[in-house]
């Protein structure tokens, strides 16, 4: 049985991201971290959304990442938040591979 993977949507600071990107942090074409997401911004273009650790000034603004499942308008409105929930950078990564939108990230020895 061929099951549809499921859907999602995103938004960061209220605002609704029709894509997201999946990325890793890259030093002169060498992979050097972890997974990142990223989403874009029509005035500057790409951003890496963090979980606002390590922030140099605390009045800096922080993102807030929610994701909810893709739903018909008329079963949303009966959700609270509209079905809307605040992740961390971490647990949209594990939620997505759950769904299998993603390939879990393979452990090197």
């Amino acid at each position: 049985m061929n099951e549809a993977k499921r859907q999602y949507q995103f938004r960061v600071n209220g605002v609704v991201m029709p894509y997201i990107r999946i990325q890793y942090e890259m030093i002169d074409g060498t992979r050097v971290g972890k997974r990142q997401i990223a989403v874009e911004d029509d005035q500057i273009g790409w951003v890496v959304i963090d979980d606002n650790e390590d922030l140099a000034d605390p009045a800096l603004s922080k993102f807030a990442l929610e994701a909810r499942d893709f739903v018909v308008p008329a079963e949303r409105r009966r959700l609270l938040n509209g079905g809307w929930r605040k992740v961390s950078t971490q647990e949209l990564l594990t939620l997505l591979e759950g769904a299998g939108i993603i390939r879990c990230e393979r452990k090197t020895p």
